[in-house]
């Protein structure tokens, strides 16, 4: 049993086991050690902090540049519908109007050919204004 505990130890010497009842390490060694870890803590902590504020500016950049796209975007949209609305009302108002100058025109020749009064040339006449708008057949 002793030689085998024996050749234990000299096969252990023989790849280079430590010995850590050897091994000695002075307290200001170790306070080195020690400050040169949480500096290195200290800067990985920076560069994370660092990286997660670009990334939320990015993210908050990109949630404005959205908005403010959005926004012009209804503005386009709302020009364009209160236009096309104008256009629409301002046509209607030309064809009430339209409409309104026919039937005054109708109304008067009614009351001319009640009248006994030659319309032939009143009728000729108002084909050619209803030709503008109306097409009268």
């Amino acid at each position: 049993r002793a030689d085998t505990r024996r050749e234990y130890i000299q096969n252990a010497s023989a790849h280079s086991f430590p010995l850590f009842t050897e091994t000695f390490i002075d307290l200001e060694e170790y306070e080195r050690i020690k400050k040169e870890q949480k500096d290195l803590w200290r800067k990985e902590l920076d560069q994370q902090k660092m990286t997660n504020d670009m990334l939320r500016n990015i993210e908050e950049r990109k949630a404005r540049e959205l908005s403010e796209l959005k926004h012009r975007e209804n503005i386009q949209t709302m020009t364009r519908d209160r236009s096309k609305e104008y256009e629409r009302l301002a046509k209607q108002g030309r064809e009430m109007v339209n409409s309104w100058e026919r039937d005054v025109r109708i109304k008067a020749l009614r009351k001319a050919m009640e009248n006994g009064a030659d319309v032939t040339h009143e009728v000729t006449k108002h084909r050619k204004a209803a030709g503008r708008g109306y097409m009268v057949r």
